[in-house]
């Protein structure tokens, strides 16, 4: 059980910040190679401050805490921002149709409900 706890744990380590180098250096408009330099310094930059915060004396569970309540502000923010650029004119034939629109509204309401439930667990209403 230790081996995997500690397998899982090292994988992510990696994997966690090269997925976030790649995501910023889409959103920087920057070259996605690994063999880059900014790519590179992006990753590093990722993993030093996550060592950094690791090793800062905070407790994990309120590092999860925090992570769990933003994550409960962020998803219904996030998925009206999506249906929003879903409908936009610019789209054209791409736009989303009604049945659609309606599916889209019915995830908006889960992550409502999933939001809200994770904010009444976190700050322990539930």
């Amino acid at each position: 059980m230790a081996t995997g706890l500690f397998a899982a744990g090292i994988s992510s380590a990696v994997t966690a910040p090269l997925a976030a180098a790649f995501t910023l250096s889409g959103v920087l408009n920057l070259n996605k190679q690994l063999s880059s330099t900014s790519f590179k310094a992006i990753w590093l930059t990722i993993l030093v401050m996550g060592v950094a915060v690791a090793s800062s004396g905070y407790k994990p569970i309120s590092i999860i805490w925090f992570a769990q309540v933003a994550n409960g502000l962020l998803l219904p923010i996030v998925t009206l921002f999506l249906l929003w650029v879903m409908n936009t004119e610019r789209l054209g034939k791409f736009k989303n149709s009604r049945i659609q629109n309606i599916l889209g509204l019915m995830v908006l309401l889960v992550t409502l409900l999933l939001s809200g439930r994770s904010l009444m667990s976190a700050f322990g209403l539930l």
